[in-house]
């Protein structure tokens, strides 16, 4: 058995999860923006139970939309707390030195359906070469038209697969999860894709108040815990504790054998509660990993087991049915026009790439001049948008009417009657909408004629450029593509 001698704690964001989608087109610097549009779609999901008690983002009320629906402080409040979290690491320093590890042995699922080998040109490293990303959509078009028969090998090495996610809606979009299944034999499970964290975190049997379902390590012939101590903590008094242990985990057919995770066995201050998932899994960088294990997307990556080292994210609104994850591939039948890339900037975290963050010009409004650059964290984690206080002061002030929320320090108001120009963030020299739709998360209260704005003033630093965290507020409107190989993620306008 393996063990570490060092603790590793954990501290992030809470496990509240935005993601729905509106389409919407991105606009080049002097063109006019385009309004988003919507479009009803239908794609397979995973149909999954809710469990246990959630937290309330918004007081319930008999109307459906949510500008006739009050947004709770307390709410706003943990959700900033978590975020402050999440990113100020006030001990990151620029000798920090990132966790390395071997990828572990992945095997891939044999069992059922046909598949397509896909070739890819042999390399030394798993990143670092040009490849485009693989559309999912030509191998099902392949395997549909050409080679209907194709027979599935035990020598695939190469494959991808799509997860359908679940969108728990109350009021607004709160969380997005989908299923896994971990131990031998497998157990199922439900997780929250998260990219703005790295380590997997998975609730016990032993765990008391924790959410189900959970792993049962005696029926796990494949678990190995370790002496190393594992904790997640929120400013907010919310934690978990447990191990760092082991175990094989599956998802989208791929699987894993021996993917670290913290193993927990105690919460406090409701912690778990608040989605019905039972579980989160990292999807940033291994350098942000405080178990010291090497995330599962990494390792797929790492043992050249993906048709190509990507993962696109499709998010529905209003609990619609069709959000997806496509891991090691796009899913071009989720957008239209074409992707636009950006390069990841680990220059404003002390020149390491811990998470999937890009330049910005800012915020804008109406097409004008952005509020200030900051680094923007892509963060399928996070609900809303949080951005430097000079930044969201700035955007504000070009609203009439807005003022700051007394009740929740960086939020602001305005009044709900308001016509609302265009909002914006501005990568390179183009602006991608934020959907009104999403920006207005409910009443300040019951009859209120204000409404509060989705995004929030809150200065984050981890490192040398300000951070914005930019979460599913914007990614609802935009298809994502995380990908690896390029250091680089893309947009293209969810349908």
């Amino acid at each position: 058995m393996h063990t570490r001698s060092r603790s590793a704690t954990l501290v992030l964001a809470g496990l509240f999860t935005n993601l729905s989608l509106v389409s919407a087109s991105p606009i080049h610097e002097g063109a006019p923006i385009l309004a988003p549009v919507h479009h009803r779609r239908t794609a397979s999901v995973v149909s999954l139970p809710s469990r246990g008690e959630v937290q309330h983002s918004i007081e319930t009320r008999h109307e459906s939309h949510s500008s006739h629906k009050v947004f709770s402080a307390a709410f706003a409040i943990a959700q900033s707390t978590r975020v402050a979290s999440k990113y100020n690491k006030a001990n990151r320093r620029e000798s920090d030195a990132p966790i390395h590890q071997a990828g572990n042995v992945v095997e891939v699922d044999t069992t059922s359906g046909p598949a397509i080998e896909v070739h890819l040109s042999s390399r030394s490293e798993p990143f670092g070469v040009t490849q485009e990303p693989f559309d999912i959509q030509s191998v099902n078009a392949t395997n549909a038209q050409a080679n209907p028969n194709a027979k599935r090998t035990a020598t695939l090495k190469v494959t991808s697969g799509k997860e359908g996610l679940v969108d728990y809606n109350d009021g607004i979009d709160i969380l997005y999860y989908g299923p896994i299944s971990i131990g031998t034999p497998a157990q199922a499970t439900t997780m929250d894709f998260d990219t703005g964290s790295s380590d997997l975190v998975m609730p016990l049997s032993s765990c008391n108040g924790c959410n189900g379902p959970m792993l049962n390590t005696a029926n796990s012939r494949t678990y190995v815990v370790s002496k190393s101590s594992f904790s997640i903590e929120y400013g907010d008094g919310t934690g978990a504790k447990g191990k760092v242990a082991t175990d094989t985990v599956t998802i989208a057919g791929l699987t894993v054998a021996g993917q670290g995770f913290g193993a927990i066995t105690s919460v406090s201050g409701g912690f778990g509660t608040q989605g019905p998932n039972a579980g989160l899994l990292g999807m940033g960088f291994p350098a942000n990993a405080n178990s010291g294990k090497t995330p599962f997307f990494w390792n797929l990556a790492n043992a050249r087991s993906l048709a190509s080292n990507v993962f696109g994210v499709y998010l529905r609104r209003n609990g619609d049915s069709g959000s997806e994850l496509c891991l090691g591939c796009i899913d071009s039948s989720k957008y239209t026009g074409s992707l636009t890339y950006f390069s990841l900037d680990k220059a404003s975290t002390y020149n390491t790439q811990y998470y999937w963050n890009i330049l910005s010009a800012g915020l804008t409004y109406n097409g004008g001049t952005p509020t200030g650059k900051f680094s923007a964290v892509l963060d399928t984690g996070t609900t809303l948008i949080y951005v430097p206080t000079a930044a969201a002061r700035a955007f504000y002030a070009q609203i009439p009417g807005t003022a700051p929320w007394s009740a929740a320090p960086g939020f602001y108001t305005y009044p709900c009657s308001a016509s609302l120009g265009t909002m914006a963030i501005r990568f390179g020299t183009t602006n991608f909408a934020i959907n009104q739709a999403d920006f207005n998360v409910g009443l300040t209260a019951v009859g209120s004629s204000n409404c509060v704005g989705g995004i929030v003033g809150q200065d984050i630093s981890d490192g040398s450029t300000p951070l914005a965290i930019v979460g599913d507020e914007y990614l609802k409107s935009w298809y994502s593509v995380f990908d690896l190989t390029n250091n680089r993620v893309g947009f293209a306008a969810a349908i």
